[in-house]
């Protein structure tokens, strides 16, 4: 799994990024972010602790509706979609990036 260090610079990089180039997605650009940061770390923290993996299972379900609904909220609270929605994908491109660098150690 990619590390918490490797997301937070993903995010300090987008932040930057909509900082000169679109300011009027920044709000939900953080927002999207903070919410899979928190939920992450969260899920993380179950994890590290030695859940049982029925209960991870049943918890990762639970953390994509509820990142689903708070994505949602904040979209009907008037944050920009865009922002909310390139925020939220950080997690997936850490996930691509520590899986291509994992492929590329093993080899």
């Amino acid at each position: 799994m990619p590390q918490l260090k490797e997301s937070l610079a993903l995010g300090a990089l987008g932040f930057l990024a909509l900082l000169f180039w679109h300011q009027e997605w920044l709000s939900g650009f953080v927002y999207g972010f903070l919410l899979i940061f928190f939920l992450r770390l969260g899920y993380s923290y179950l994890a590290r602790h030695g859940q049982k993996s029925s209960i991870l299972g049943l918890l990762a379900l639970f953390k994509q509706i509820l990142l689903a609904g708070l994505a949602i909220l904040g979209i009907l609270l008037g944050l920009p979609p865009i922002g909310v929605a390139l925020g939220l994908s950080l997690w997936p491109i850490s996930l691509w990036i520590w899986a291509l660098r994992h492929v590329r150690e093993s080899r």
